[in-house]
């Protein structure tokens, strides 16, 4: 490179010297996500989403979803040493450090953590791809057992392409339903964030993909943790606030797609449907029945007329999906009063035990005085399938 200064005066001598220009590392590059903890005053507890990407040229654009609100950064460019970016967005400092496909930072006092997708059609996520199926239930033991809070199973399936992309849909175990999306990250990370209740509550975290140290797909498990935000809310559903609860999440591989017949399905024989928590105990029905499950994926349950089933209960397991559904009812005689339910679930592969399917159903309450039944909370019990 050669270098000279010219003015009024005159022109100085060339200078001359070596110019590198380096191209930055690949790991800097591309699309990252990621999930930012939950603060009073950077998200109003709610955590966030993070999006960013990066470009060979060293720009790079980020954008914050919380909630309702989407923030966005101006195009900036990387600085040359970490934290590689410092900005201020919705109020607080935004500062990332990125590492080894990975992100770690704060925005404002919030932990951030985050990853790069490395998989495409050059490097597939081949040792991911499938349908797999999680539950997710409550991890802490004083949560259990609680009136204020959901106590039934909520359920999420989710399909990894070659791309490493994902699509997670399900249901929290109050009914709400659960979308994410993104991709994996280069250890199999996954970054749920749902907001909820008219963008008020949300349900975040982050859970892990790992392979069957084997290379089995079979063998591929999903596990994490979650927090769970409700607030304050005019339904029967859970109307008082509750959260941040953790929540574990668990589950397996289940099929190459969703048209296969999946993995974890009852095996031929006799297994049992359960019902509890939610105010079934009080009831005079027992609304729980066995069942067989035939080699062509039938469901036989007892009829009402055998006084083998009480409840009515009825189910469907759907042999691609792994959804299983229902219903079943309450009949009491003082007062006289039939409440009837649906239950839905999914069929989970656990490590051990004898439970291969979960989920929920909601509950309208025996009124008390002054109520009626369309009138009365309704509460989250446990549905659970053994063999």
């Amino acid at each position: 490179m050669q270098v000279k200064a010219s003015n009024s005066a005159g022109t100085s001598p060339i200078a001359r010297a070596v110019l590198i220009v380096k191209a930055l590392p690949s790991k800097l590059i591309g699309s990252f996500t990621g999930i930012i903890a939950r603060d009073a005053t950077a998200n109003v507890g709610l955590g966030a989403r993070l999006t960013l990407t990066t470009t060979s040229t060293g720009s790079y654009t980020a954008k914050i979803t919380k909630g309702a609100t989407t923030l966005a950064t101006p195009i900036g460019y990387l600085n040359e040493s970490a934290p590689q970016i410092s900005i201020t967005i919705g109020g607080a400092m935004l500062s990332l450090t990125l590492s080894n496909d990975l992100i770690t930072g704060t925005h404002g006092a919030a932990a951030v953590n985050g990853w790069r997708s490395t998989w495409n059609a050059i490097n597939p996520a081949i040792n991911h791809i499938g349908y797999y199926s999680i539950g997710i239930d409550l991890a802490d033991s004083v949560d259990i057992g609680q009136a204020g809070i959901p106590q039934g199973s909520g359920y999420a399936s989710f399909i990894v392409a070659n791309t490493g992309a994902l699509t997670l849909a399900g249901k929290a175990a109050d009914g709400s339903a659960i979308t994410s999306g993104g991709f994996i990250g280069p250890n199999g990370e996954i970054a749920i964030y749902t907001p909820l209740y008219a963008n008020l509550g949300s349900l975040m975290g982050k859970l892990t993909l790992a392979e069957d140290a084997l290379g089995s797909f079979m063998d591929n498990t999903c596990s994490g943790t979650l927090t769970w935000f409700k607030p304050t809310t005019m339904t029967r559903t859970y109307k008082t606030s509750f959260g941040p609860i953790n929540l574990d999440v668990y589950g397996k591989y289940l099929a190459s797609n969703t048209t296969s017949v999946i993995l974890g399905l009852p095996d031929t024989g006799s297994a049992a449907l359960d019902f509890t928590e939610a105010g079934t105990t009080p009831s005079a029905t027992n609304s729980d029945i066995p069942f067989t499950y035939s080699s062509t994926n039938t469901v036989t349950a007892p009829t009402f007329a055998s006084g083998n089933n009480p409840g009515k209960t009825t189910l469907t397991i759907n042999k691609n999906s792994g959804a299983i559904s229902g219903t079943f009812s309450l009949m009491d005689s003082s007062p006289a009063l039939t409440r009837a339910v649906t239950y839905q679930g999914m069929v989970i592969r656990f490590d051990s035990g004898n439970v291969i399917a979960k989920g929920y159903f909601l509950l309208p309450q025996k009124p008390l005085t002054g109520q009626t039944i369309l009138t009365t909370p309704i509460l989250s019990g446990s549905m659970k399938i053994t063999q």
